[in-house]
């Protein structure tokens, strides 16, 4: 290593080696602060989304805190302002106690624009888990699964303003009675 080191010196010069050291040096320290796209190097965004796993005790109960957030692009229509874009960022939270069965957990679901947000419901569940996802364009349901053998309640809420529009217990909306939801949310917010 040394003697290529060497011939390399002697070949370009010392001055060449140190101006190339600072202008690599200098080249490094800048990339981190390039905007994105530029050199093709991405740079992470200051209010991107984390996962965060932390191991607590509590009195004698050993706690499992996990939070996961993900941002979710949905399109909305209506006949009077067409297609418009929006973002959804969806919070999970899970509280899981250790050798016992089920968990406390929640979700939070916000309709962002731009820095701030616009609405934002939470949806807690007790004792099993809990999901949420988007049923159709007007239209988020959340699953709470029940503990033990207790069976899941479904909660619909509206996309377009947040509010809530009613729970089944045991079964799923039908085809027909999602698709009649969804209209009216539609129409609502028209």
């Amino acid at each position: 290593m040394r003697k290529l080191s060497r011939r390399i010196a002697a070949l370009v010069g010392r001055r060449v080696i140190v101006l190339a050291a600072y202008f690599f040096a200098a080249v490094g320290v800048a990339v981190p602060q390039v905007p994105v796209g530029v050199l093709g190097i991405p740079v992470p965004y200051q209010n991107s989304s984390a996962s965060t796993i932390r191991i607590v005790r509590k009195g004698k109960e050993l706690h499992f805190i996990t939070q996961n957030t993900r941002f979710l692009m949905h399109e909305f229509s209506s006949p009077t302002r067409g297609f418009q874009w929006s973002i959804l960022r969806e919070t999970y939270h899970r509280d899981q106690v250790e050798g016992q069965e089920g968990s406390n957990s929640n979700i939070v679901l916000e309709l962002l624009d731009g820095k701030r947000s616009k609405w934002r419901f939470q949806e807690i569940g007790k004792g099993g888990g809990i999901q949420g996802e988007i049923v159709s364009d007007n239209v988020y349901q959340i699953t709470k699964y029940g503990c033990c053998d207790a069976p899941p309640t479904f909660v619909y809420f509206s996309l377009g303003d947040g509010r809530k529009l009613g729970s089944e217990r045991d079964n799923v909306l039908s085809h027909d009675a999602l698709e009649a939801l969804d209209e009216s949310v539609g129409k609502s917010l028209q």
